[in-house]
């Protein structure tokens, strides 16, 4: 833009258009009078450009729609050699993942265990936390609320007691992230006196 005036270039070559910028800073184009000059712009391949035109349509239907005078005004077109690369692409795929994961052979083989909050609302009672546990084998969660996440070493215990008496069967591994309520000495200890394997994902 230079002195008001706004220029499309071709390629950085000839100008196509130029329009003036009217009082509240607009550039109306008047199509009817540029629209040919932006067509006869040059293009190497006529079914290259025909073919970005129709949103990547195969050649071949491209020359039954000039052949067939489907559409008034496309010109005579000639098949091409020339790969288009947003084609390639789109159609490359992608090998699949290799299903290597196995779940748990029985209950609580498994648990994962997870903290959210804190929530707003706070709840009736005043919890502003939950806290979930998961069984990787059935699928079968719980959920605690919590007033504050010190509170978890305690659920935890409870939610041992109460999974292990009902099923007798043991809890073996409890999977969780890195926060501060699962990391602390206490659950560590706690832990290993119950040879509990605590599992940490990656931060």
């Amino acid at each position: 833009m230079k002195d008001k005036n706004l220029k499309i270039f071709y390629e950085s070559r000839a100008a196509i258009a130029s329009v003036k910028m009217t009082r509240n800073m607009m550039f109306p184009l008047d199509l009817s009078i540029y629209l040919s000059k932006c067509f006869k712009a040059e293009i190497s391949n006529m079914m290259n450009l025909w073919h970005l035109r129709y949103g990547h349509l195969n050649c071949g239907s491209l020359m039954l729609m000039e052949k067939s005078k489907m559409v008034l005004g496309i010109p005579k077109l000639e098949h091409t050699s020339r790969m288009c690369e947003v084609c390639v692409m789109g159609k490359q795929h992608r090998k699949p993942f290799l299903k290597k994961s196995s779940r748990a052979s029985q209950p609580l083989d498994l648990v994962y265990s997870d903290v959210c909050g804190p929530i707003l609302p706070t709840l009736i009672g005043g919890s502003r936390y939950f806290l979930t546990f998961i069984d990787d084998f059935s699928g079968k969660t719980w959920v605690c609320v919590l007033k504050e996440k010190k509170e978890v070493l305690g659920k935890f215990k409870e939610f041992k007691n109460l999974v292990e008496k009902q099923s007798e069967c043991k809890l073996k591994c409890l999977r969780t992230d890195r926060g501060g309520e699962y990391v602390s000495h206490d659950f560590d200890g706690y832990c290993k006196e119950n040879g509990i394997i605590h599992q940490l994902t990656m931060p």
